[in-house]
């Protein structure tokens, strides 16, 4: 039995499907990983995982790059004869889910979020919608991480008339690698750290968290805001500038956003959109409460006042407000905050329901052949 694997890159593959990938090849599945090489590549042979290169451009919107990743994702899937195909992320779920169309293979394509495509009204909206009813026409079940974005599929008439849906808690969190931390301790000089995790983009509401942290740092200045990932290059100067006057901290890429995490106080995450947000799931999994956008993939993360607090998205104030209700709980709540944050995360959002369920799903259609 021979199972492929389809996503942007080795990163995404290893920090969010690695328990997947353990899980097929431990099962007896022979494992392959169609992905660009990033990082991570001796960890998924360790595994049993045979990796094949290909160039993904996930950010690209060229039309002869994407013919020609289609074609490389064409020729790998027909060497590789999979029994079934799991694909992740926008174009593996568009261009190698066409290929199991044309080749009349089983494959799940995970809906990890809607994305700018999708998410902003416009052309490409539309032609992303148009090569996503192409794309997963044929797909023997489609998993999404949260009921809107199913919503969204349906309303566009995007889901294939007869495939099963299967609503997932995300990717799941990984329990024992973010283990619960001890919240810290409390100083009393007001020097709360507010941590901000992802890709610097307008679309995940940098702008919003730069100016509250603007407004929360005039009447709190003790107060942190720190900033965690990569930036898109019109953001380089937004940062800098920020970072001069002090109103936030800027941390780069770091590898290890775990330790950050259990340095911080709470999580501010100001998505206009997710599949579901890692970033909030890790951070509830160490124990700390979290600040998030009233949006699905966010909203379902946390309980409203006893886990965390919601916020409009693009709005400034509504972001201020939450903050501000942050500061002004006694720390004894804090920390019970962040506790109730790990529970839900127990209760609901282990990384092996997702497991679970793929195999569920993947066994129910072997049986059904």
């Amino acid at each position: 039995m021979h199972a492929v694997i389809v996503v942007n890159d080795t990163t995404y593959a290893y920090k969010l499907r690695r328990e997947l990938l353990m899980q097929l090849v431990k099962t007896g599945y022979q494992v392959t990983v169609i992905a660009e090489i990033l990082s991570y590549k001796k960890e998924l042979e360790e595994i049993g995982c045979r990796l094949m290169d290909v160039q993904t451009g996930r950010h690209g919107t060229n039309v002869f790059q994407d013919v020609r990743l289609c074609w490389h994702y064409y020729r790998m899937i027909c060497k590789c004869r999979p029994d079934f195909v799991l694909t992740f992320n926008i174009k593996p779920n568009i261009y190698a889910g066409l290929v199991c169309r044309m080749r009349r293979i089983p494959y799940y394509p995970n809906i990890t979020g809607l994305g700018k495509p999708l998410g902003t009204p416009g052309r490409l909206q539309k032609l992303t919608t148009f090569l996503y009813k192409i794309g997963i026409g044929k797909a023997t079940a489609v998993m999404f991480q949260n009921k809107g974005n199913e919503q969204f599929f349906r309303e566009k008439k995007m889901l294939p008339k007869r495939a099963r849906t299967v609503l997932l808690p995300g990717s799941g969190v990984n329990l024992q690698e973010h283990r619960l931390e001890p919240y810290p301790s409390d100083t009393g000089d007001g020097k709360w750290v507010f941590l901000t995790i992802g890709r610097i983009m307008h679309d995940k509401g940098i702008d919003e968290v730069i100016c509250a942290a603007k407004q929360i740092r005039q009447e709190y200045p003790d107060a942190v805001f720190r900033l965690i990932g990569d930036y898109d290059d019109n953001y380089e100067e937004v940062i800098q500038e920020a970072v001069a006057q002090g109103v936030i901290e800027y941390a780069g890429a770091a590898e290890d956003v775990h330790a950050q995490i259990k340095a911080s106080h709470a999580t501010i995450h100001a998505s206009y959109h997710e599949g579901m947000s890692n970033v909030l799931l890790e951070s509830a999994a160490c124990g700390r409460p979290v600040i998030a956008t009233d949006v699905y993939g966010c909203r379902e993360i946390f309980e409203e006042g006893v886990s965390g607090f919601g916020c409009k998205a693009r709005d400034v104030d509504s972001l201020v407000k939450g903050i501000r209700r942050f500061i002004h709980l006694p720390y004894a709540q804090k920390v019970q905050m962040g506790l109730a944050g790990r529970r839900k995360m127990e209760q609901e959002f282990d990384r092996n329901i997702v497991v679970e369920k793929y195999l569920e799903e993947i066994n129910g259609c072997r049986v059904g052949v």
